[in-house]
């Protein structure tokens, strides 16, 4: 990106902070306008539940799609933030012995074929910390009249329940899915430990679980401190360049601040979209520099500082 440049006129003593306090200011590059899209969002419990869009929650398969792919994965995969962790039927086992299962001949959906329809069968999801939960999705093939049911359950580090999320199948459709699009859990493995359920109600085919896909999104976090800030005068010209920051969140755009002390921004914050600013005509002052990254979350932690001594 290019430099942007700002020409400063001399004037002597206590006007000369004034000035450069008011150009700074007023004279930054503003920060892209779409630096506030959602790019990413850190929700909580409290929030109200993002799900999928409208359209998707209940969009039927398209035939013409290859098998294992449902139809409305292509538009889920063009939101870039929004994951999922998949799983066959055939991986979740019950919990009791007296329940004899078996699966289909692609091996992937499973069936009781003998024993207690009741029993829970479960399977630990393999989701990120940090990771928001928006909806748990159950595949099957029902021709039954009765219903299976499923659910995404938290519980405490003691085993103690927290909360669940439940999705049920539609009797007598064939093969389809069905989602729960209220969940807005955010996963904190240092607080809970999670386990998703089966419960096939149904014993013998009409009742086949397929798979379960747990839709999430990761929080965008903040941008890590700029690298390498640098900053050198001559001729009353003043260059400062960076670079972006290697942890956090990627930047839409940097803040630079300027302190007439350590640790300040009293002179100036100014809003910069390019890795570097310039400044011609700057009248003399030490000053004292920092730049910080800023995306769509926040403004993240400043850069190490430097001195500058403008002669």
């Amino acid at each position: 990106m290019a430099d942007y440049t700002v020409r400063f006129v001399s004037t002597p003593g206590a006007a000369r902070a004034a000035l450069l306090i008011a150009l700074l200011a007023t004279t930054g590059v503003p920060a892209r306008a779409d630096a506030q899209s959602a790019v990413g969002h850190r929700a909580t419990s409290g929030e109200a539940a993002p799900g999928l869009p409208a359209a998707l929650q209940s969009a039927p398969d398209d035939p013409s799609v290859a098998p294992g792919r449902d139809a409305t994965w292509d538009l889920l995969a063009a939101a870039p933030v929004l994951h999922d962790w998949r799983i066959s039927g055939s991986a979740l086992k019950p919990r009791e012995n007296d329940v004899s299962y078996t699966v289909n001949s692609t091996g992937g959906c499973t069936y009781v074929t003998a024993g207690d329809a009741s029993t829970v069968w479960n399977a630990v999801p393999n989701l990120p910390d940090g990771a928001v939960v928006n909806t748990l999705r159950m595949y099957s093939y029902d021709t039954s009249g009765s219903n299976s049911s499923a659910w995404l359950t938290v519980y405490d580090l003691y085993g103690g329940f927290v909360q669940e999320f439940n999705v049920t199948s539609s009797g007598n459709t064939g093969n389809g899915f069905t989602d729960s699009a209220t969940i807005n859990h955010t996963v904190d493995y240092s607080v809970y430990s999670y386990l998703l359920n089966w419960r096939p109600v149904v014993t013998g085919s009409t009742m086949q679980l397929c798979g379960f896909r747990v839709f999430y999104t990761i929080p965008l976090l903040v941008p890590g401190p700029p690298l390498n800030l640098s900053a050198s005068a001559s001729s009353g010209t003043v260059t400062i360049s960076w670079a972006p920051p290697s942890s956090g969140g990627d930047a839409d755009s940097y803040v630079l601040e300027a302190g007439s002390a350590p640790g300040l921004a009293n002179l100036a914050v100014v809003p910069v979209t390019a890795t570097s600013f310039s400044a011609a005509g700057v009248p003399h002052g030490s000053f004292y520099l920092r730049v910080r990254g800023v995306n769509a979350t926040g403004t993240g932690p400043a850069s190490a500082e430097v001195h500058l001594v403008v002669p």
